[in-house]
């Protein structure tokens, strides 16, 4: 998901809540979204092993990543590429849940 698409998406997913509904849907949005720039941070450092995917609750690709030390390298590089579309789509994975959890 492109940065601009991304920000679409969340100004109209919170503006279509009630006022005191946006307030708390923010507070707790805050907490669990992971912030692309320093998911790309983990993933230039620590890429070869995992951590980028594990942060982003991409689990089975993190174990993929940790078993094979990141593809023998080709992996990790790819993903320096991708890992902020991964991130930013994950992070709208985390608003539609909330969404529907708090109305």
């Amino acid at each position: 998901m492109e940065h601009n698409e991304f920000e679409l998406e969340f100004t109209k997913l919170v503006s279509s809540m009630k006022k005191e509904s946006q307030d708390e849907f923010i507070r707790h949005y805050q907490t669990k979204a992971k912030n692309p720039v320093s998911v790309f941070g983990f993933s230039v450092f620590l890429g070869g092993l995992g951590v980028d995917r594990f942060i982003i609750g991409d689990t089975g690709l993190g174990i993929g990543k940790l078993l094979t030390a990141g593809g023998l390298g080709v992996w990790t590089i790819v993903d320096w590429f991708l890992i902020g579309k991964a991130t930013r789509r994950k992070n709208m994975e985390i608003a539609l849940d909330l969404k529907n959890v708090i109305k």
